[in-house]
């Protein structure tokens, strides 16, 4: 019996038509139709079932929505005639749901997201390679246990570790330090590396609000005051260096912290750890005294996690040490 892949197609670049000069492009295309463009079905050892979950572009795709997918693709993934399931996506937040995805699923099938740069309307889209190239990476048994991945311009990431790096190259991910995963290199998929994942679990998502505040030189906390008056769940501050703000913003993550309000700092550097090192108010060992959480993450994803967390009823101790790691 073949194998099957099932194609779950949200939208995105990959589904758009248009002409980018006259700024008139818009997801349009369903999965079924990127499939049969691909004119290659007949030569593949898989079947694929096209799933369309909506057609969108992925600035539409909210955290809740992230969830939903989580939870679809999974009942997907237990279905025992299914091997792995390819998940097209616009590229602005395919790093974000690729990330809750891979924080939420612990199946050893593998979900595999790609996009592309360029419309379908472009002679020189990279939309049938890309999706090509996911298709390969589902079907390969070298994909077990692998996780959440991204298949993009022939390169293999993590969905965890990927941030997208550029606005149109065709090479638009990178995954930082972690390096690459794996390539797919003249039709063969392969891996350089075993995975390391770590899943939070929860069983349901209730409605929660998570804001993320940027520091800057001469930044006063004005806005951490407004994240005060709207009754935020929580707030991620993207702080500098190791996790370091100045005094005035101390003081409003204090009133913050008084209300018991879930705060974590994330450094605006893309490489590094964040780490409670210097003492003077601001500094990341005031921080840390006064309960806030540091997350090695960048601010985008720090903000999934921390939602996660107060949506899904995850405790904050657990979570804080969930960060450190």
């Amino acid at each position: 019996m073949k194998k099957k892949i099932v194609l779950f197609a949200t939208g995105g670049t990959i589904a758009s038509t248009g002409d980018p000069l006259k700024g008139n492009v818009i997801a349009t295309l369903k999965g079924e139709e990127l499939i049969n463009k691909l004119n290659m079905l007949s030569q593949l050892d898989f079947d694929v079932e096209v799933i369309n979950y909506t057609t969108v572009n992925s600035v539409e795709i909210s955290v809740f929505d992230m969830y939903d997918i989580a939870v679809e693709v999974k009942k997907i993934l237990e279905r025992d005639e299914v091997t792995g399931v390819v998940i097209t996506h616009g590229t602005s937040l395919m790093e974000e749901t690729a990330f809750v995805l891979d924080t939420l699923i612990d199946i050893d099938k593998p979900v595999v997201f790609t996009g592309s740069q360029y419309n379908d309307g472009c002679l020189w889209s990279d939309g049938l390679a890309n999706l090509k190239d996911a298709l390969s990476v589902a079907a390969s048994p070298l994909s077990k246990d692998k996780g959440v991945l991204v298949v993009f311009s022939g390169r293999i990431h993590e969905g965890r570790q990927i941030i997208k790096k550029h606005t149109n190259a065709l090479d638009a991910f990178t995954s930082g330090e972690a390096g690459i995963l794996g390539q797919v290199y003249i039709n063969k998929v392969e891996f350089f590396r075993p995975r390391i994942r770590k899943i939070l679990t929860i069983n349901s998502f209730k409605r929660c609000s998570v804001a993320i505040i940027p520091f800057y030189s001469g930044a006063d906390g004005r806005y951490l005051r407004a994240a005060i008056d709207f009754d935020e769940d929580g707030v991620v501050i993207e702080g500098v260096g190791l996790g370091n703000v100045n005094k005035g913003f101390f003081e409003k993550i204090k009133e913050l912290r008084d209300k018991h309000k879930n705060v974590v700092i994330t450094s605006r550097s893309p490489e590094g750890r964040v780490a409670p090192v210097y003492a003077y108010g601001g500094g990341g060992a005031s921080l840390r005294d006064i309960g806030v959480m540091f997350s090695h993450l960048p601010a985008s994803k720090a903000r999934l996690m921390l939602m996660l967390a107060i949506g899904g009823g995850y405790p904050m101790d657990k979570l804080n040490k969930y960060f450190s790691e």
